[in-house]
């Protein structure tokens, strides 16, 4: 473990923690931020849908000027200065609807895109440092995650929501900072893109002609309209029950601090299995979450679902790449991990928020909870039953 404390690793970790922190404030806390705004569930769930559309419809974009730009770093800073101003907007204009949505849609298209696109940029500039590990670098941005929403947790049960802003600011602005400092001062940093460069159209025929990549964007999009919903609407979920948000935040620490095994062992665990077997496991995992989060009617119970993830999400960052990387050619690395979340957590997104914000205003959060469980089992259910009848033909 001492190996990996390099300055490259220490650089690419340090912005996956600043990242990760801004993500967290902002994105986990956003019901909770609008509720403090006067919004109802059902306008929550209008504002996370316009959230989802920029997720379906800009996230692609930023993939697709991944791949084409000389400097993705510089295109990392921009979109972080981006998100810096679309938050600022939104304080100043969040008592009109219209505009708070819009400026909810700047801020997904903005800094939902570099989720991925710093895990490919991460991957691709230590390919040349060869004490690099990624599954150490990413487990800055779980463990940064886990304390920084226990943190917020106690923070807005003590002092509310006029916290999270500033914070977002600064943490946008130091995670930009070291993205530049990194790009322009290491060699490591300064890595090539592919020299085979493909239009959009035909960037999307290889996509979409890989049977592997479009049964994943199916798959998880129908799990992500159970998903997205559960966890945006956590913070409410712990409200009706009489919870406050330091219990959010202890729901977000232990599905972080969870992910650090699958992370840390990620290498290991690529030598040993193929991808699709690592990508069931972890579908089955999410699944797993997901039903037990959302038939739970207990403060315990919700806590404890988040313990799947050992087996759920946080296998799941590792093995995604290794997937995506493994069927796709780089020449669409970025398009293809962009576009595929753009459709899963966009449309799955938009679908699974609209109907839970209907639900939750019509029939209550606990009853909406229950209701969204059935996508994520067809889900699964498609994705194993095509693994095993393409058992053969995986190369």
């Amino acid at each position: 473990m001492s190996g990996h404390f390099t300055k490259t690793n220490m650089k690419i970790g340090l912005v996956q923690g600043f990242y990760m922190m801004a993500l967290c404030v902002l994105f986990s806390f956003l019901v909770r931020l609008l509720k403090s705004y006067g919004y109802n569930d059902y306008e929550c769930g209008i504002a996370l849908s316009c959230g989802a559309f920029a997720t379906l419809t800009v996230q692609p974009l930023a993939g697709l000027m991944a791949d084409c730009v000389k400097s993705v770093g510089k295109l990392i800073a921009l979109l972080l200065l981006a998100s810096c101003i679309g938050i600022v907007a939104l304080l100043l204009v969040h008592q009109n609807r219209f505009l708070t949505y819009v400026f909810v849609f700047m801020l997904f298209g903005t800094m939902r895109p570099l989720t991925y696109i710093i895990d490919v940029w991460s991957i691709r500039t230590g390919a040349s440092d060869s004490s690099f590990s990624y599954g150490f670098t990413r487990s800055f941005g779980s463990l940064a995650y886990a304390f920084a929403s226990l943190f917020y947790g106690l923070a807005i049960d003590a002092f509310g929501t006029g916290f999270i802003i500033p914070c977002f600011l600064v943490l946008c602005v130091m995670a930009m900072c070291l993205v530049v400092l990194a790009s322009s001062t290491s060699k490591n940093f300064a890595f090539e893109q592919p020299k085979s460069k493909i239009g959009i159209l035909r960037s999307l025929f290889v996509l979409f002609s890989n049977k592997y990549y479009v049964l994943l964007v199916i798959c998880f999009t129908l799990m992500e309209i159970s998903r997205m919903p559960g966890q945006n609407y956590l913070t409410r979920k712990f409200e009706v029950m009489g919870a406050g948000e330091i219990f959010t935040g202890m729901a977000f620490f232990i599905t972080s601090i969870i992910q650090l095994p699958p992370l840390n062992k990620m290498e290991s665990l690529k030598r040993r299995y193929k991808p699709t077997t690592l990508m069931w496991v972890s579908l089955a995992g999410t699944f797993l979450r997901i039903t037990m989060l959302d038939i739970t009617t207990t403060t315990s119970g919700t806590l404890c679902s988040m313990l799947f993830d050992i087996v759920g999400y946080g296998l799941y960052v590792g093995s995604l790449l290794y997937y995506m990387l493994h069927f796709l050619p780089p020449e669409v690395h970025f398009l293809g991990l962009t576009f595929y979340a753009a459709i899963s957590g966009g449309l799955g997104g938009m679908i699974g928020n609209y109907i839970a914000g209907f639900l939750a205003d019509r029939y209550g959060v606990l009853e909406m909870y229950k209701l969204i469980t059935i996508p994520s089992a067809l889900g699964l259910a498609i994705f194993s039953l095509c693994i095993i009848a393409w058992r053969n033909d995986e190369d």
